[in-house]
């Protein structure tokens, strides 16, 4: 699994990660511990396989590019 250039919400804890699994094209929206946010703020740079639940809690999951809107609304927002 890669990961591109996470997106942050505004309050930063919550965190919206693009990667590939199995190669397809997945997104992960997680709740980091704030002592492990500079790592997923990174992850595009030194991660290729992590698993996300040592980082805080995965909120939602999903296959594809992007997010639906409402999750991103949500979460991002």
């Amino acid at each position: 699994m890669a990961y591109a250039n996470p997106s942050q919400s505004p309050n930063g804890s919550v965190f919206l990660l693009f990667g590939r699994d199995n190669g397809r094209d997945a997104w992960y929206i997680i709740r980091a511990h704030k002592i492990k946010e500079p790592i997923v703020r990174n992850f595009h740079k030194t991660v290729e396989s992590y698993n996300l639940n040592k980082l805080g809690t995965v909120l939602e999951t999903g296959w594809g590019k992007e997010p639906p809107e409402d999750l991103k609304k949500k979460y991002m927002h």
